[in-house]
């Protein structure tokens, strides 16, 4: 059951969410605070909360964005493990690690990207792109099960498919 959620049964929608006006959820949080304030149970269910409002908002602006790959260096991280981690969030949850990245593993080179992953390909072999600043602080907060690949490491050519997937990917 999720806690320290308010639904407007009005306008059928949970009250005080990143999506809502930001004085309504100034005004959520502080109703919420109130309620919690002398319960030690109370506050860890606002860090929890609190915590997956801002991941909430570092998915939005640092995964699958053009401004990710037009800023330099990003990192790929295995798509299902991402989306889970986001439904996760989006329902009031914190994310569970680590990070899966063994299914980007090419079979035949170990340590290497596998050339044939996609973006928000399949569930296997599919991946997203984080900023520096989202993959730093997924991996110190949820850590990190298989390897690290970067855009450094896409660059030979048997990559060439990979690297035209990414610039064919419609990106907000």
């Amino acid at each position: 059951m999720n806690v320290l959620q308010m639904f407007c049964f009005d306008c059928n929608r949970l009250l005080g969410e990143t999506r809502g006006d930001l004085s309504e959820a100034h005004y959520v949080n502080i109703l919420l605070e109130a309620i919690t304030h002398d319960s030690e149970k109370g506050k860890e269910a606002m860090r929890q909360r609190q915590q997956c409002m801002d991941e909430r908002l570092l998915y939005s602006e640092h995964a699958d964005r053009i401004s990710v790959i037009n800023n330099g260096k990003y990192y790929f991280i295995e798509r299902l493990w991402l989306i889970s981690w986001f439904l996760r969030l989006c329902d009031g949850k914190i994310g569970i690690g680590p990070i899966a990245n063994h299914e980007l593993e090419d079979p035949e080179r170990e340590g290497k990207m596998n050339p044939a992953s996609r973006p928000r390909g399949n569930f296997k072999g599919g991946f997203s792109i984080v900023t520096p600043f989202l993959w730093d602080y997924l991996v110190q907060t949820y850590g990190l099960s298989g390897n690290i690949y970067t855009s450094d490491d896409v660059t030979g050519p048997e990559y060439c498919g990979l690297r035209d997937s990414i610039d064919n990917w419609r990106l907000n």
